[in-house]
């Protein structure tokens, strides 16, 4: 309903997919709830505002909820993608973090193992 109402407006977003749809409005509200997180953090870091742990929880819990309907979406779980992370770090850090490793990334090595699972 939404995508009709604003294809009035601008028609081409009738041409994004309910799909794309779906993941625009996860990377926004991703986007949303880091920003809330980062605004706690500044507050106290630079404010001298106390750190405001509930919330800072809640917005974990947010983007977590978000990252659930990416996954749904891309048709992932949070353990397979926890897996795949993992994976991709132990190619980039063989035996553990090495800033010279960090800076010289085999991005190709990375890719690949990110793709085979």
């Amino acid at each position: 309903m939404v995508m009709s109402k604003a294809s009035l407006v601008d028609p081409n977003i009738s041409e994004i997919t309910e799909d794309a749809a779906r993941l625009l409005h996860v990377g926004m509200g991703m986007n949303t709830e880091s920003v809330e997180f980062l605004e706690a953090i500044y507050a106290h870091v630079f404010k001298g505002e106390e750190l405001d742990t509930v919330n800072l929880k809640e917005e974990i819990g947010d983007t977590m909820w978000y990252q659930a309907i990416a996954m749904d979406e891309l048709d992932t779980t949070f353990t397979a993608e926890g897996d795949r992370v993992i994976n991709k770090l132990k190619t980039r850090y063989p035996e553990k973090f090495d800033e010279s490793l960090a800076e010289n990334r085999d991005l190709d090595a990375e890719r690949k193992v990110l793709e085979d699972q």
